[in-house]
């Protein structure tokens, strides 16, 4: 009796461990089909460039991350202790260098403007929207976002240019929808390396034709200053850009000037929208001038192609032209600059 009971206890212990191999096994199965759904997402994800540079994601490549997460952080705190900035950089190693290699031409430019640099070596299109997603915007309201952003898709991973575009085309979604009441200022790609036929070069050209399609030249404005670094034939220029992918000091000043005359246009641009102060058939513009000084007034469709209309001297601090509007194209924009004699 004892023998059978036993027995039966032995046979139903080694049922139950069967049983017990046999869930283990199947739950183990599950886990690793989980494992492996995820990471032929992952992968799928880092395979296809369409959906690579549109999905967010935080910088990963250790141990340049560990600067990233420090910069991130040290420009999530900025952007919380100063609300006042007028201007927000977003971009690159080309846009953090103002502070390494030109900070007295940021300083000189653009530092009474109250401006944010928030450029992170080597980020990509991806790690851009992250950062934007991931950052408390809720007490800023900058007049002007700048973004250029994208040649390190072209350079690191060679993002077909759809997908880099498709990648800075959901920035600017992103900040719009976090900084509604800002103009958003897209810039061009700049060139890279010093012959004209680099793959890196014509990615970042394919790009920049692309850009366009995103300005309304309401809320979003483009402007390509890449000219500025090549020579006629677009070679590249060593001076300008010593190691082919950043500028140098003097790169950085050109950058500047170029870049300066539509930043302030767009500071003011309330008073120059198109079709503002059209009455009567007659466009009415108001610019603030220096007395005696004569300026160049000019017009735009795209902000890139400006096209002399009068030269004019101001007689105040105020300058006030009146012109027909049949003349100009719709959605025409003005400026004025001093001329230099």
């Amino acid at each position: 009796m004892f023998f059978r009971q036993s027995s039966a206890n032995s046979l139903s212990h080694a049922l139950c461990i069967i049983a017990g191999i046999i869930f283990y096994f199947s739950l183990s199965g599950d886990v690793a089909a989980e494992d492996a759904s995820a990471s032929s997402g992952e992968e799928a994800v880092a395979a296809d460039p369409m959906t690579r540079a549109v999905v967010p994601v935080p910088r990963e490549d250790f141990p340049e991350s560990l600067l990233w997460d420090h910069r991130y952080s040290l420009q999530t705190r900025q952007i919380k202790a100063r609300p006042d900035s007028r201007i927000l950089w977003f971009g690159d190693s080309i846009t953090q260098y103002w502070e390494v290699a030109a900070l007295p031409v940021w300083n000189r430019f653009f530092g009474s403007y109250s401006t944010l640099n928030l450029g992170c070596n080597g980020d990509r299109t991806e790690h851009l929207r992250w950062r934007i997603q991931n950052t408390d915007f809720s007490n800023s309201s900058p007049d002007i976002a700048v973004v250029m952003i994208g040649t390190n898709n072209s350079g690191q991973v060679q993002d077909p240019p759809e997908a880099t575009f498709a990648g800075i085309e959901a920035i600017v979604s992103d900040l719009r929808e976090v900084l509604p009441g800002t103009r958003i200022l897209v810039l061009g790609l700049l060139p890279v390396h010093y012959r004209p036929d680099n793959p890196h070069r014509l990615l970042n050209n394919e790009v920049n034709r692309l850009l366009p399609r995103l300005a309304d030249n309401h809320h979003v404005y483009f402007t390509d200053p890449s000219a500025i670094f090549v020579d006629e034939q677009g070679y590249l220029s060593s001076s300008l850009m010593p190691d082919g992918v950043h500028p140098s000091y003097y790169g950085y000043e050109a950058l500047a000037r170029k870049l300066e005359p539509t930043l302030m246009w767009l500071l003011r641009a309330e008073t120059t929208r198109p079709g503002i102060q059209v009455r009567y058939g007659n466009i009415y513009l108001e610019f603030s001038t220096d007395p005696f000084q004569l300026y160049d007034l000019q017009y735009s469709t795209d902000m890139t192609q400006w096209i002399h209309v009068t030269e004019q001297e101001a007689s105040g601090e105020k300058m006030h032209i009146e012109l027909p509007a049949s003349d100009f194209p719709p959605h025409s924009f003005f400026r004025i600059s001093p001329v230099i004699k």
